[in-house]
């Protein structure tokens, strides 16, 4: 599990991880506070990530967990998509 900064300890820093999913899918959990004053997970590391499921024929994105984003978030989505590219993992629905 990767988390972020612990500069805010009223609101919870954010999390993602890699987890085995149903039908061959992994599944990206994230929570806690994306938000601009937070470092984001850079895109070498989120390679590696999805480089220890290269079996997976699918990925999912469970976001329940998420307290607040803002377009910091959507950098990181979009980091995790172009990742995807390099791995023959479709997109979930």
């Amino acid at each position: 599990m990767r988390r972020g900064t612990d500069a805010d300890l009223s609101v919870a820093a954010w999390r993602w991880s890699l987890d085995a999913g149903s039908d061959g899918a992994v599944v990206l959990r994230l929570s806690g506070h994306w938000g601009m004053q937070d470092r984001v997970p850079l895109r070498a590391a989120i390679v590696q990530e999805l480089g220890r499921w290269h079996d997976a024929r699918l990925l999912a994105f469970e976001t329940g967990g998420i307290d607040a984003w803002d377009s910091r978030f959507v950098v990181f989505v979009r980091q995790v998509l172009e990742a995807i590219g390099y791995f023959p993992v479709d997109l979930g629905s």
